[in-house]
């Protein structure tokens, strides 16, 4: 017979393939991704909320993403402002089978600046976000010019949503479009990540990245206006996550069971924290990890349970708050 630990870890296992057996393509996609828009001589924050199809409150409503701009009326050239928009599962129009994740931005016509109703004269708005092509492959119109007048283009800007793959901490991700000098490496640097550990991380979410220098774009994880990273809102992310917890079961049952459980379980977590962590949910996480493997079946929970009450913990805001490392 299978000890508990043994099933459990095959059905982690089982977790974990069934995700890579979803492929590249998408089934869902998230309410909220961030785009980092370069800020080029001649633009203002009212054309990039327009372009960007940003009702109620229009430039206003980019402020909270962007704590560093005391003056609207004032951005640097050459600062990136960061601009949210919802990302979705899209099909190609030639292939709708074939997925992707991008949000879909409305596209009044005749375009704001002139210039032409034409898909490169649409992707210059965008500060590299886009491109012609991925605008034509993406729109049913065909290529040369698009219809004026009252005619919109879906304006496709590729986004992240995470990868249970890589880790069930991460659910909110920048667009960030590399320019002269740039590489994936320097960014991630930018937005907190810089250990060995954690730049291996933002290489997994951009493979074939690492490296590159001025082209390309790359997805970060980055924390939303209350400063929160948002985890993956996956039921698979979530068993993922207990399934680290519980690999090392053994351990925290030894914690626990110590005189004083709060300093014994702080030797267990990621030093690269100092301390900065909410010591009550971790030590809530541990205690449901332990309960799962009670020597008396009846006292285990069921998986039902467990993911509820992993739902809970990860929808509280100090656990929100803790960057996450497997243990």
């Amino acid at each position: 017979m299978f000890s508990l630990p043994a099933l459990l870890i095959g059905a982690c296992a089982f977790a974990a393939a069934a995700v890579a057996a979803s492929g590249d393509g998408c089934r869902a996609g998230c309410s909220l991704a961030i785009a980092a828009y370069y800020f080029s001589e001649g633009s203002n924050l009212t054309f990039i909320a327009t372009i960007f199809a940003i009702g109620g409150g229009g430039y206003q409503a980019l402020l909270p993403y962007n704590p560093a701009i005391t003056n609207p009326d004032y951005v640097v050239t050459g600062d990136r402002v960061l601009v949210p928009f919802p990302c979705s599962c899209l099909g190609l129009p030639a292939a709708p089978a074939s997925t992707f994740l991008a949000g879909a931005i409305p596209y009044p016509l005749p375009l704001p600046r002139g210039g032409g109703d034409t898909y490169d004269a649409v992707a210059a708005n965008y500060a590299d976000l886009t491109t012609a092509a991925w605008l034509e492959a993406t729109n049913a119109y065909p290529p040369g010019r698009i219809p004026g007048g009252d005619g919109r283009v879906n304006v496709t800007i590729n986004c992240s949503c995470g990868d249970e793959r890589v880790s069930p901490r991460y659910g909110l991700f920048l667009t960030y479009p590399l320019w002269d000098g740039e590489t994936l490496e320097s960014v991630a640097a930018q937005y907190g990540f810089s250990s060995p550990a954690e730049m291996e991380l933002i290489r997994r979410y951009n493979p074939g990245m690492g490296g590159v220098s001025g082209k390309g774009i790359v997805f970060i994880p980055v924390k939303d206006p209350n400063g929160s990273y948002h985890p993956l809102k996956s039921g698979v992310g979530i068993v993922l996550l207990f399934c680290e917890l519980l690999c090392i079961y053994a351990k925290f049952e030894e914690a626990l069971s110590a005189p004083n459980p709060t300093e014994a379980l702080d030797e267990l977590i990621d030093p690269s924290l100092r301390g900065d962590y909410p010591v009550d949910s971790a030590l809530k996480i541990a205690s449901l990890a332990k309960s799962c493997t009670h020597e008396e079946p009846g006292m285990r929970p069921t998986m039902r349970s467990v993911v509820v009450a992993l739902m809970a913990l990860t929808a509280n805001t100090d656990l929100r708050d803790m960057d996450y490392h497997p243990f």
